[in-house]
């Protein structure tokens, strides 16, 4: 199910365009600020942002800006409310890099139109490949063995080392890949499919959500009798395996 992150101080209109998502099928969550609208953008990574220009305490702007410049956020699309018809304005919310701008009033057919699209939009460009390798695309086992991973990122290139990457975590259609340098990179992608392009001899899913780089683990220790606690070297970030992964990682790593 897609999801969708509608940020509104209009209590009322917000309540009513919830109502009309999720009668359309649409898992919805809701913020009354751009505070909270930044913090569920990052915790719940939805498929679409609408968002109105006009917020309590931070303007429409300002979260549009947040969120672009955060790797982890930055490739959700993002649609304007407005009743403002001011060009300086609209403007810059082009500038800034609104993907749409929806103009009050307007009715539930445009405002479903407007999701189809940008969903819609979003499936193409997954199906294109969102993430592409280094080497000879119809060959998968020499991008498997390349070095170097091309990502597209807010759409833009970024060429990106395999042993630069520490983990990966997933969280629905999205990735976020983790970097040696404290850097995010969020990406279209299943684990499944990260998993078919990764080196085995240095990745390993550990858990339903993330892969690691055995490479950069600083402890391997016991939890419980099914369980093992795995750490980072470079981020000391934790993981916690479940028994079905722990008999994986304990057949991987026999001193276990």
């Amino acid at each position: 199910m897609e999801s969708i992150l509608v940020i509104e101080s209009n209590l009322k209109f917000l309540n009513v365009v919830s109502k009309v998502l999720e009668d359309a099928g649409y898992e919805v969550f809701t913020a009354d600020n751009g505070n909270d609208g930044l913090r569920l953008a990052a915790s719940e990574l939805p498929c679409l942002i609408l968002c109105n220009m006009v917020l309590y305490g931070m303007t429409g702007f300002e979260v549009l800006e947040k969120v672009t410049a955060d790797a982890s956020t930055g490739a959700i699309p993002f649609v304007f409310f407005t009743a403002d018809y001011n060009i300086e304005a609209l403007k810059r919310g082009m500038e800034l890099g609104v993907d749409s701008i929806i103009f009050k009033p307007f009715s539930v057919e445009e405002l479903l139109n407007v999701v189809r699209i940008k969903i819609n939009k979003l499936r193409l460009a997954e199906r294109r490949a969102v993430t592409e390798y280094v080497g000879n695309p119809s060959s998968p086992d020499q991008n498997k063995a390349g070095e170097t991973i091309l990502l597209n990122i807010n759409r833009k290139k970024k060429l990106v080392k395999k042993s630069d990457i520490e983990y990966i975590k997933a969280l629905g259609p999205y990735s976020t890949v983790y970097l040696l340098d404290k850097g995010r990179i969020l990406v279209r992608k299943l684990l499944k499919e990260w998993e078919s392009i990764l080196p085995y001899e240095e990745f390993m899913k550990i858990r339903r959500s993330a892969i690691i780089n055995i490479n950069y683990i600083k402890d391997l220790e016991k939890c419980s009798s099914r369980s093992l606690r795995i750490v980072m070297q470079h981020s000391n970030e934790s993981f916690i395996t479940s028994q079905r992964f722990s008999v994986k990682v304990k057949a991987r790593f026999t001193q276990v």
